[in-house]
């Protein structure tokens, strides 16, 4: 690695650091979506994607926001933490 790729990392990870330890990143939010809001969302969905958001929520949480998407059916945004 070259010296100014090597002083490039080390400045970043500095930084990042920073901002981990003064909980200066991304917050997430608190409010979560009624498990069944969610449930009725997902049950207009293909059964592939339906599944793999049912074991998504069922290990994590529900998602924090769900939208409607218009023609392509509805969409649920999700940030775990």
């Amino acid at each position: 690695m070259g010296e100014s790729r090597m002083q490039h990392a080390v400045g970043s990870t500095g930084h990042a650091m920073q901002v981990e330890m003064t909980g200066g990143g991304e917050q997430g939010t608190r409010s979560r979506v009624e498990p069944a809001l969610v449930d009725t969302l997902i049950d207009s969905w293909p059964e592939v994607p339906a599944k793999m958001a049912r074991t998504t929520v069922e290990k994590y949480c529900p998602p924090n926001e769900a939208t409607e998407t218009g023609s392509r059916g509805t969409s649920v945004h999700t940030c775990f933490r």
